[in-house]
């Protein structure tokens, strides 16, 4: 499916399935500033079509920078170091999302040197 990435996918017998990506990566110099990082956040959400429960959560302190937005449906975080400029994000959803959508998002918002990405589609099974 993706060029880099691994898509496991469960059983049918599962009631329904989250998907999980998680895309872990080194960034260019200079790194983002924990205000691209919040509007990185806050513009995902919106590319998901989710819905913020919570008040978006971005701290910086002298070894990393980091992020989340928690969703309806789950989440949405961001980590980078400071030190290796090693970059981690996770989108996970109990409701359907384009995974090719926010994976563009994510690589054309940050200034990758490598990437490479996981789709999980988690199993739940039935009630």
């Amino acid at each position: 499916m993706f060029a880099n990435g691994v898509v496991v996918k469960p059983s049918s017998m599962f009631a329904y399935k989250p998907t999980h990506l998680m895309v872990d990566g080194i960034l260019r110099l200079p790194l983002p500033t924990v205000y691209e990082v919040d509007w990185f956040l806050t513009w995902a959400t919106r590319k998901v079509n989710m819905k913020p429960i919570a008040p978006l959560f971005v701290n910086e302190t002298a070894l990393m920078i980091s992020g989340i937005q928690l969703i309806a449906d789950s989440h949405i975080s961001v980590a980078i170091s400071k030190a290796s400029a090693a970059f981690f994000c996770d989108v996970f959803s109990c409701r359907e999302f384009s995974i090719s959508t926010i994976l563009d998002f994510i690589l054309t918002s940050f200034d990758f040197k490598q990437y490479r990405h996981k789709v999980i589609l988690r199993m739940v099974p039935p009630t």
